[in-house]
């Protein structure tokens, strides 16, 4: 298994208790007079920025609370949901199995759900797909930050495309033999990015093997 999602690439302890409120990363603030970000083909790359500070910390954070460290072949930083908490899923690729190590971390003060983690060995056909679906990404190589859309196909095959103004963005990390690709997505946009992340957060929310604080 170490094997084929190295070539796709290429081509505990539970906390004590719920984190902090976060600041938010310097390249998310608004900058002097209010006039940053003015020029159009500026703003993608400051909010990919925002974004992927924005995962960075998450991650860190993550980390802290659990008194852990990794360096996962494939990470995804879910960085906000209603409930007031941000997940962090780390795609571990070691002695040939693929692990999948998911924290819940409360970044609100109003968080109403307490910090987890879930830890579980993924089996070939998950892994299989995991690594086809981030070869395709690697082959498509598409933007790095997504457009805020989502696209509806009606009854008739017509489609329609929706603006995403909510901000529920997802930032998914591949290492490769190439270096560090990094993505920033809407949850309900569409492509092989998102494919990825449906996929490994998927298998996440059917897994009953969450260990989870009070709030």
């Amino acid at each position: 298994m170490k094997k084929l999602i190295t070539l796709a690439l290429a081509a505990s302890i539970m906390a004590c208790g719920a984190s902090a409120a976060q600041e938010e990363p310097e390249s998310c603030k608004p900058k002097v007079g209010g006039s940053a970000l003015a020029l159009a083909n500026e703003i993608e790359q400051a909010q990919l920025q925002c974004d992927l500070d924005k995962a960075a910390q998450i991650a860190d954070e993550s980390e802290r609370l659990f008194n852990i460290y990794f360096s996962p072949a494939i990470r995804i930083v879910d960085t906000a949901t209603p409930s007031g908490a941000a997940y962090v899923y780390d795609i571990v690729d070691s002695e040939a199995k693929l692990t999948l190590d998911v924290r819940r971390v409360p970044i609100s003060e109003n968080a109403r759900v307490g910090s987890c983690r879930l830890r579980t060995t993924l089996d070939d056909t998950t892994g299989q797909a995991i690594a086809a679906f981030t070869g395709k990404i690697m082959s498509a190589r598409p933007d790095a930050y997504g457009k805020r859309e989502e696209v509806i196909v009606n009854a008739d095959g017509s489609r329609q495309v929706k603006l995403l103004l909510d901000a529920q963005d997802i930032v998914t990390t591949i290492e490769t033999d190439s270096g560090e690709f990094a993505y920033s997505r809407h949850t309900r946009s569409t492509g092989p990015v998102n494919d990825l992340n449906e996929l490994i957060i998927g298998v996440a929310n059917a897994s009953n093997g969450w260990q989870c604080n009070p709030v």
